[in-house]
């Protein structure tokens, strides 16, 4: 829940610290169901690991695109 407050913010950097919470959060919940040996909830949280850390490499790569606070460039629909 921490990571969804912090995404919905305005600050590229607090949004960089949204989708770094949702990284270790869903490690940690795809390490919990690789020790119950459940399946489900491995696919599941691996898959959202694989997102957030997706988000977080954009961030930080692309910068302006997190931050909504900057309008859109012209031409940036395609």
């Amino acid at each position: 829940m921490v990571g969804a407050v912090l995404v919905a913010s305005r600050s590229p950097g607090i949004r960089r610290a949204g989708f770094a919470a949702w990284v270790v959060g869903n490690l940690l919940w795809l390490l919990h169901g690789i020790l119950t040996a459940d399946p489900y909830l491995s696919i599941l949280f691996g898959f959202y690991g694989v997102t957030a850390f997706w988000g977080l490499k954009n961030c930080v790569a692309l910068g302006t695109p997190c931050d909504r606070a900057q309008p859109a460039s012209p031409g940036a629909n395609g």
